[in-house]
């Protein structure tokens, strides 16, 4: 429930230009499960460290909003941007210390600051989405974090500029997209998943695609190679960001579709690109009716259960389902701890036999029921892969065997689910 430390009557919220942030704990999930019952004592002190640290840089007229468990919108009438960006930066910094006293390996408090407008007669009640909502459209945003990997016990500020166009209309957020790839070389679309049993598609994923025609699905980290690091992870968000804005086009269209992106492994792995893309993550809206797929792909052999389930539980969300996709299907893991991931599959490489794919499907579906979720292949040719496929009870499938239909997302939004008939004509 939202609680406020102070709420002016209506008369009294001025139409002007006031300082105002939204600060907030990134991926709290990971901490919860580690601390168990110990984490309801921990946000308590967590929440009245927030809560006495902004009420002393605020003033009398100022407002204290909780959104959510530890994410909070404030103002501050008697402070300047500067100001209000350096006391939330102390403010990060103190919780941060705080949580990483309590042996938590990784710990990360993002503040957004703007200039905001209160218009006269706005209700208490709704004053922090309409804060929250100013600041997420323009406001500049730094991310506190203190981990173990740096070696250091001193929190470290990274600066990122707001990334997402969340103001932008979807189709031209979807263009900006299209656009990145091209000067790359590559395309992107809309690639339908086709649930095998039920020979429908209600899921897209947003993939990379190159090759001499223009349909060779591809990881974008492995068509960006010898860009750098920090491209990558630009070409991702891009892709994050053109996935939202699509599932925004379906949702006003009253339509129901799950939308796909993906996030390399490796990306993730990479401290700094980590926090960048879990805090664009923090920005997107999904609906119940038009859920994120987020598939962290070209997961290799050797990764350990426990560092994969510790970054699903960072990017777990509202709305949003984890995918696995690993990056070689041959030598499956057996006997794996608990993931949390809803779906787990891989590519079927170029040239498998079909006693290969029995096998490879085989294994992944034995996974996929023993971590409680559904198993899915990509790059399913033939209709004699797609046919193990569906023997072994894989859920879902993409590939040659079903439709060469990628859309644009450009166009307008198709009736859902897609159908092998329609698709084909």
């Amino acid at each position: 429930m939202p609680v406020a430390l102070h709420l002016e009557t209506e008369s009294a919220i001025a139409p002007h230009k006031i300082g105002a942030a939204k600060i907030h704990v990134l991926g709290l999930t990971p901490l919860k499960t580690l601390l168990g019952p110990k984490w309801a004592h921990l946000s308590e002190l967590v929440h009245k460290l927030f809560e006495k640290a902004i009420a002393q840089a605020q003033g009398p007229n100022d407002h204290f909003v909780e959104l959510d468990e530890l994410s909070y919108a404030v103002t501050f009438s008697n402070l300047s941007l500067e100001q209000t960006n350096l006391v939330c930066a102390s403010i990060a910094r103190q919780v941060c210390e705080h949580l990483f006293g309590s042996k938590i390996g990784e710990v990360s408090v993002r503040s957004i600051v703007a200039a905001t407008t209160l218009p006269a007669g706005t209700e208490p009640a709704k004053l922090g989405a309409l804060i929250e909502r100013q600041l997420e459209q323009g406001g500049t945003e730094t991310v506190v974090t203190q981990s173990v990997e740096s070696g250091s016990n001193v929190p470290v500020a990274v600066v990122t500029p707001s990334r997402l166009t969340l103001q932008m209309p979807s189709i031209e957020r979807i263009k900006k997209c299209h656009e990145r790839f091209a000067s790359y070389g590559l395309r992107i679309g809309f690639q339908p998943v086709w649930e095998l049993r039920k020979g429908g598609a209600n899921s897209l994923m947003l993939v990379a695609l190159s090759g001499r025609s223009g349909d060779q699905v591809i990881c974008p980290r492995a068509a960006l190679n010898g860009t750098s690091n920090n491209e990558i992870v630009e070409a991702e968000i891009d892709l994050l960001d053109a996935a939202c804005a699509y599932a925004k086009r379906v949702h006003d269209a009253d339509k129901v579709c799950a939308i796909g992106t993906t996030i390399s492994y490796e990306s993730l792995c990479v401290f700094k690109s980590r926090i960048r893309y879990i805090t664009a993550l923090q920005k997107c809206k999904f609906s119940s009716s038009t859920p994120l797929l987020l598939k962290i792909e070209k997961v290799p052999e050797g990764a350990p259960d426990g560092r994969l389930a510790e970054l699903i539980a960072m990017l777990s969300m509202g709305n949003i389902k984890l995918l696995v996709e690993f990056e070689k299907l041959q030598h499956l893991a057996d006997n794996r701890s608990r993931l949390g991931a809803s779906g787990f599959g891989g590519t079927l490489p170029a040239g498998i036999t079909c006693t290969e794919t029995a096998i490879v499907a085989e294994r992944l579906v034995a996974l996929a029921v023993s971590q409680k979720a559904f198993a899915f292949l990509n790059q399913i040719e033939t209709a004699s892969q797609s046919n193990i496929a569906y023997r072994a009870n894989v859920r879902f499938g993409t590939g040659a065997s079903f439709s060469p239909t990628i859309l644009t997302g450009l166009e307008a939004t198709p009736p859902f689910p897609l159908t092998l008939a329609e698709c084909s004509t």
